[in-house]
Protein backbone atom coordinates (compact mmCIF):
# COMPACT_ATOMS: atom_id res chain seq x y z
CA UNK A 1 0.00 0.00 0.00
CA UNK A 2 1.13 3.43 -0.91
CA UNK A 3 2.88 5.64 2.90
CA UNK A 4 -0.12 6.71 4.53
CA UNK A 5 -1.46 10.31 5.04
CA UNK A 6 -1.67 11.60 8.68
CA UNK A 7 -5.29 10.75 9.04
CA UNK A 8 -8.03 13.47 9.77
CA UNK A 9 -8.73 14.65 13.54
CA UNK A 10 -12.09 15.72 12.85
CA UNK A 11 -15.35 14.87 10.09
CA UNK A 12 -14.57 18.50 9.34
CA UNK A 13 -11.04 17.95 8.40
CA UNK A 14 -11.92 14.88 6.54
CA UNK A 15 -14.68 16.45 4.40
CA UNK A 16 -12.04 19.41 3.75
CA UNK A 17 -10.15 16.75 2.91
CA UNK A 18 -12.56 15.13 0.36
CA UNK A 19 -13.99 18.79 -1.45
CA UNK A 20 -10.31 19.26 -1.90
CA UNK A 21 -8.98 16.21 -3.58
CA UNK A 22 -12.54 16.50 -6.00
CA UNK A 23 -11.69 20.27 -6.64
CA UNK A 24 -8.17 19.69 -7.83
CA UNK A 25 -8.88 16.30 -9.75
CA UNK A 26 -12.02 18.38 -11.32
CA UNK A 27 -9.49 21.63 -12.05
CA UNK A 28 -6.82 19.72 -13.44
CA UNK A 29 -8.31 16.72 -15.00
CA UNK A 30 -6.13 15.90 -18.22
CA UNK A 31 -3.80 18.69 -17.28
CA UNK A 32 -0.71 16.60 -17.52
CA UNK A 33 3.14 17.23 -16.79
CA UNK A 34 4.67 14.34 -18.25
CA UNK A 35 5.20 14.92 -21.80
CA UNK A 36 5.94 18.60 -22.86
CA UNK A 37 8.41 18.35 -26.06
CA UNK A 38 11.88 18.33 -27.03
CA UNK A 39 12.22 21.88 -26.55
CA UNK A 40 10.61 22.44 -23.16
CA UNK A 41 12.47 19.82 -22.33
CA UNK A 42 16.14 20.63 -23.02
CA UNK A 43 15.28 24.50 -21.93
CA UNK A 44 14.74 22.84 -18.77
CA UNK A 45 17.93 20.27 -18.30
CA UNK A 46 20.55 23.14 -19.41
CA UNK A 47 19.68 25.01 -16.35
CA UNK A 48 18.79 22.32 -13.83
CA UNK A 49 20.18 19.31 -15.34
CA UNK A 50 20.66 16.68 -17.52
CA UNK A 51 17.48 15.03 -16.01
CA UNK A 52 15.43 17.39 -14.39
CA UNK A 53 12.37 17.67 -17.07
CA UNK A 54 11.37 13.91 -16.12
CA UNK A 55 8.03 14.57 -14.44
CA UNK A 56 6.83 12.93 -11.52
CA UNK A 57 4.14 14.20 -8.64
CA UNK A 58 3.60 13.85 -5.11
CA UNK A 59 0.23 12.46 -4.29
CA UNK A 60 -2.36 13.87 -2.76
CA UNK A 61 -1.65 11.69 0.16
CA UNK A 62 1.79 12.38 -0.03
CA UNK A 63 1.46 16.12 0.26
CA UNK A 64 -0.64 15.73 3.50
CA UNK A 65 2.43 14.20 4.65
CA UNK A 66 4.82 16.84 3.29
CA UNK A 67 2.89 19.28 5.35
CA UNK A 68 2.23 17.94 8.33
CA UNK A 69 6.35 17.77 8.11
CA UNK A 70 6.86 20.81 7.34
CA UNK A 71 4.27 22.07 10.52
CA UNK A 72 1.79 23.77 8.23
CA UNK A 73 -1.13 20.38 7.96
CA UNK A 74 -3.07 22.20 11.43
CA UNK A 75 -1.81 25.01 13.34
CA UNK A 76 0.55 27.08 10.88
CA UNK A 77 1.82 30.27 11.88
CA UNK A 78 -0.30 32.84 10.81
CA UNK A 79 2.51 35.02 8.61
CA UNK A 80 3.75 31.76 6.79
CA UNK A 81 3.52 31.49 3.01
CA UNK A 82 4.52 28.17 1.25
CA UNK A 83 6.66 28.06 -1.57
CA UNK A 84 6.36 24.77 -4.43
CA UNK A 85 10.16 25.05 -6.13
CA UNK A 86 9.58 23.00 -8.71
CA UNK A 87 5.74 23.08 -8.93
CA UNK A 88 4.60 21.42 -12.23
CA UNK A 89 1.50 21.80 -13.36
CA UNK A 90 0.23 23.18 -9.84
CA UNK A 91 -1.44 20.78 -7.90
CA UNK A 92 0.81 21.12 -4.31
CA UNK A 93 0.17 24.39 -3.85
CA UNK A 94 -3.09 24.28 -5.05
CA UNK A 95 -3.77 21.50 -2.56
CA UNK A 96 -2.00 23.34 0.12
CA UNK A 97 -4.02 27.04 -0.23
CA UNK A 98 -7.35 25.14 -0.39
CA UNK A 99 -6.29 22.36 2.93
CA UNK A 100 -4.81 24.73 4.62
CA UNK A 101 -5.29 28.43 3.83
CA UNK A 102 -1.38 28.81 4.25
CA UNK A 103 -0.92 31.72 1.07
CA UNK A 104 0.86 29.38 -1.52
CA UNK A 105 3.14 30.26 -5.02
CA UNK A 106 4.57 27.67 -7.31
CA UNK A 107 7.73 27.75 -9.52
CA UNK A 108 8.22 26.25 -12.44
CA UNK A 109 11.25 26.61 -15.08
CA UNK A 110 9.00 24.55 -17.88
CA UNK A 111 6.84 27.10 -20.09
CA UNK A 112 4.51 24.80 -20.56
CA UNK A 113 3.65 23.07 -17.13
CA UNK A 114 3.11 26.17 -15.99
CA UNK A 115 1.41 26.87 -18.76
CA UNK A 116 -1.15 23.69 -17.83
CA UNK A 117 -0.98 25.20 -13.87
CA UNK A 118 -2.14 28.75 -14.89
CA UNK A 119 -4.68 26.77 -17.10
CA UNK A 120 -5.60 24.95 -14.08
CA UNK A 121 -5.95 27.52 -11.58
CA UNK A 122 -8.06 29.55 -14.35
CA UNK A 123 -10.50 26.33 -14.16
CA UNK A 124 -10.84 25.96 -10.26
CA UNK A 125 -11.62 29.65 -10.31
CA UNK A 126 -14.25 29.24 -12.81
CA UNK A 127 -15.77 26.55 -11.08
CA UNK A 128 -15.60 28.00 -7.25
CA UNK A 129 -13.60 26.33 -5.81
CA UNK A 130 -12.07 29.46 -3.85
CA UNK A 131 -15.81 30.34 -2.61
CA UNK A 132 -16.95 27.00 -1.82
CA UNK A 133 -13.70 26.51 0.92
CA UNK A 134 -13.61 29.74 2.10
CA UNK A 135 -10.94 30.78 0.65
CA UNK A 136 -9.94 34.18 -1.16
CA UNK A 137 -8.24 33.51 -4.73
CA UNK A 138 -5.50 35.95 -4.40
CA UNK A 139 -3.62 32.84 -1.99
CA UNK A 140 -2.59 31.54 -4.82
CA UNK A 141 -0.31 32.34 -7.70
CA UNK A 142 2.36 30.53 -10.22
CA UNK A 143 5.32 32.07 -11.70
CA UNK A 144 7.39 30.65 -14.57
CA UNK A 145 11.16 31.10 -14.26
CA UNK A 146 14.53 29.63 -12.38
CA UNK A 147 13.64 28.99 -8.79
CA UNK A 148 16.85 29.93 -7.87
CA UNK A 149 16.23 33.41 -9.57
CA UNK A 150 12.96 33.59 -8.06
CA UNK A 151 13.26 32.36 -4.28
CA UNK A 152 14.71 35.93 -3.65
CA UNK A 153 11.63 37.60 -3.97
CA UNK A 154 8.85 35.53 -3.12
CA UNK A 155 8.47 36.20 0.83
CA UNK A 156 8.09 32.43 1.31
CA UNK A 157 8.57 30.64 5.28
CA UNK A 158 8.41 27.41 4.37
CA UNK A 159 9.50 25.61 1.21
CA UNK A 160 9.21 22.18 -1.20
CA UNK A 161 11.92 21.31 -3.50
CA UNK A 162 11.00 18.66 -6.00
CA UNK A 163 15.50 18.10 -6.47
CA UNK A 164 15.26 14.54 -6.91
CA UNK A 165 17.09 14.51 -10.07
CA UNK A 166 18.45 18.09 -10.23
CA UNK A 167 21.87 18.61 -11.01
CA UNK A 168 24.65 18.69 -8.55
CA UNK A 169 25.93 22.57 -10.00
CA UNK A 170 21.74 23.00 -9.69
CA UNK A 171 21.54 21.66 -6.16
CA UNK A 172 24.58 24.07 -4.81
CA UNK A 173 22.47 27.22 -6.06
CA UNK A 174 19.37 25.92 -4.48
CA UNK A 175 21.25 25.52 -1.75
CA UNK A 176 22.89 28.80 -1.90
CA UNK A 177 19.72 30.75 -2.47
CA UNK A 178 18.18 29.25 0.14
CA UNK A 179 20.32 30.31 2.47
CA UNK A 180 20.14 34.16 1.41
CA UNK A 181 16.16 33.58 1.46
CA UNK A 182 13.39 33.53 4.13
CA UNK A 183 13.00 30.28 4.30
CA UNK A 184 12.37 28.77 7.54
CA UNK A 185 11.70 25.12 7.06
CA UNK A 186 11.82 23.11 3.98
CA UNK A 187 11.22 20.07 2.43
CA UNK A 188 13.28 18.18 -0.23
CA UNK A 189 13.65 15.08 -2.15
CA UNK A 190 17.60 14.92 -1.81
CA UNK A 191 20.22 16.22 0.23
CA UNK A 192 20.31 19.64 0.03
CA UNK A 193 23.71 21.73 0.86
CA UNK A 194 22.61 24.45 2.68
CA UNK A 195 24.89 25.70 4.31
CA UNK A 196 22.52 27.52 6.84
CA UNK A 197 20.25 24.77 7.60
CA UNK A 198 20.40 21.38 9.63
CA UNK A 199 18.91 18.27 8.57
CA UNK A 200 16.53 17.67 11.13
CA UNK A 201 14.69 14.34 9.90
CA UNK A 202 12.53 12.82 6.73
CA UNK A 203 9.46 11.50 6.13
CA UNK A 204 7.87 9.14 3.62
CA UNK A 205 5.52 10.12 1.27
CA UNK A 206 3.29 8.58 -1.11
CA UNK A 207 4.42 9.90 -5.14
CA UNK A 208 3.46 9.28 -8.47
CA UNK A 209 6.18 6.53 -9.59
CA UNK A 210 5.26 4.48 -6.23
CA UNK A 211 3.64 2.29 -8.61
CA UNK A 212 4.36 -0.81 -6.05
CA UNK A 213 3.14 1.38 -3.02
CA UNK A 214 5.43 2.45 0.00
CA UNK A 215 6.94 6.05 -0.39
CA UNK A 216 10.00 8.37 -0.99
CA UNK A 217 12.02 9.87 1.15
CA UNK A 218 11.46 13.31 2.07
CA UNK A 219 14.35 15.82 3.65
CA UNK A 220 13.22 18.15 6.22
CA UNK A 221 15.21 21.26 6.95
CA UNK A 222 15.05 23.83 9.81
CA UNK A 223 17.13 27.07 9.83
CA UNK A 224 19.98 27.24 12.14
CA UNK A 225 19.74 29.89 14.79
CA UNK A 226 23.26 29.96 15.94
CA UNK A 227 27.27 28.88 14.30
CA UNK A 228 27.53 25.25 14.39
CA UNK A 229 30.41 26.32 16.91
CA UNK A 230 31.13 25.22 20.62
CA UNK A 231 30.31 28.31 23.29
CA UNK A 232 33.88 29.04 23.77
CA UNK A 233 34.34 29.59 19.81
CA UNK A 234 31.37 31.78 19.68
CA UNK A 235 32.89 33.65 22.55
CA UNK A 236 36.18 33.74 21.31
CA UNK A 237 34.73 34.85 18.10
CA UNK A 238 33.58 38.22 19.37
CA UNK A 239 37.28 38.79 20.75
CA UNK A 240 36.11 38.47 24.81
Amino acid sequence: PPAPAPPPLSPEEFQRRDLVDAAVAAAWRSLDGHVTGDDDEAAVDAVAGEHASTYGEVTAAGARTVFDALGLLRGAPGDAVFADLGSGVGRLATQCYLETGVPSVGVELSAVRHAKAQEGLARLTAGGAFEELGRDRAGLEFKQGDLVKALPELGASHAYVASLLFGDEFLECVGAALDASDVETFAALSPVPADRFDRVGKASAAMTWNVDGGGTDVFLYKRRRWPRTSPAGWWNRWGR
